[in-house]
């Protein structure tokens, strides 16, 4: 990702729309897959700027790596209490010797070379045997837009292609579904707008908060999807949710 893309992100994502019900819905479906009843630990891989750090520790302890400097500063600033929050990436960088119960990745797999290789060293060097695995990705190669290429993404995803590189890492698939489906129509129209635009003059999406009244409103569209998620797969959406645990 770009380095100012961190500051954009640090500025926007703990009250922009987006964000938020993203947090939600995996909230919630973590709540569905996830049993309960004991503090588990919890690894977040490319933190960012530490949103979901703070959401996650309802789950238990948390450790969150990301490649960037700044986006580890950024988290040390915004977490609190602190945790810990260390240098490292995809596949070669995971923590040694520890296992977690819950790992995510979120948004993050689209940035890495090695898909494959990113999620075979998720299952076998860090992924408790008992433990869960949260992805979420862009969907669709035509939604592709100056967007992926600010936060240098390497690809977007189908469905049965997520699950098939799931599987080829060892995992056995529990979930995996598209999401933002509700928004999808205005997604396209905005995505195919945004080629234009960004071919002239490529920029970030999401680099600030819309009005109050439209930021609730796309708020309360795309979160309302976790009231469904945890019971049935969506056939589109602009991105795509995984979860998975050992085969």
């Amino acid at each position: 990702m770009k380095p100012e893309m961190y500051e954009i992100h640090n500025r926007v994502e703990d009250t922009h729309w987006w964000w938020q019900a993203r947090r939600a819905i995996v909230l919630r479906l973590l709540d569905a897959f996830v049993e309960g009843g004991k503090p588990l630990r919890v690894l977040d891989i490319g933190c960012g700027t530490g949103m979901m750090i703070n959401a996650l520790r309802r789950f238990g302890d948390v450790v969150g790596i990301d490649p960037n400097d700044a986006a580890i500063a950024y988290s040390r600033r915004k977490i609190s209490p602190p945790c810990r929050v260390m240098k490292g990436h995809l596949p070669e960088g995971l923590p040694r010797g520890q296992r977690f119960e819950i790992v995510t990745a979120l948004d993050v797999l689209e940035h890495i070379d090695d898909d494959v290789a990113a999620l075979r060293a998720i299952h076998d060097e860090v992924l408790h045997p008992q433990g869960t695995l949260m992805l979420t990705v862009p969907a669709y190669a035509f939604l592709w837009s100056g967007h992926d290429e600010m936060n240098l993404h390497k690809r977007r995803y189908t469905v049965h292609e997520l699950e098939h590189k799931l599987v080829r890492a060892g995992f056995r698939t529990r979930k995996c579904s598209y999401y933002n489906m509700f928004l999808f129509p205005a997604g396209l129209a905005g995505k195919f707008y945004g080629k234009i635009r960004y071919n002239q003059s490529p920029r970030a999406n999401f680099d600030q908060v819309p009005p109050q009244w439209m930021n609730s409103w796309l708020y309360r569209i795309f979160s309302s999807e976790r009231f469904l998620l945890p019971h049935l797969n969506f056939p589109f959406g602009v991105s795509i949710v995984a979860i998975a645990s050992h085969g």
